[in-house]
């Protein structure tokens, strides 16, 4: 009757994963916290969307520019100390623009975010285990 117990025992605390490595350890890591890849896949969504943020930002920015510029020439051209320009040729230019200086900034911003997530990931490589 004891071996039965016994036996029913070292079952259960197997099933339950008492005593072994759980059965998701590789995809969720230590007990102690979560896989640097969990964490590294969260960061990285933040970084995108920080990324977006900012290709939004600098975006309408360079748009609000164009758009004072020629209401600037506009002006001057009712006033009689410009030629004026095509609504459609400023518009377009600050669209080239807006479009070209976000881009940039927005994956200035996220090529940071990747090399900081590499060097995070580099240091949770070496870091020995307590």
């Amino acid at each position: 009757m004891t071996d039965a117990r016994a036996n029913e025992r070292e079952r259960v605390s197997h099933a339950s994963g008492a005593g072994s490595p759980s059965p998701r350890a590789g995809v969720w890591g230590s007990p102690r916290g979560e896989a640097p890849r969990i964490k590294n896949g969260r960061l990285l969504i933040l970084w995108l969307a920080l990324a977006c943020v900012v290709w939004n930002g600098v975006y309408d920015m360079r748009m609000h520019d164009a758009a004072r510029g020629y209401l600037l020439e506009t002006a001057l051209a009712q006033a009689g100390l410009g030629r004026g320009v095509d609504m459609r040729v400023a518009m377009h230019r600050g669209l080239v623009d807006a479009v070209a200086f976000s881009t940039a900034w927005g994956l200035g911003v996220l090529l940071a975010g990747l090399i900081t997530l590499r060097a995070l990931s580099n240091a949770e490589c070496r870091m020995p285990n307590p």
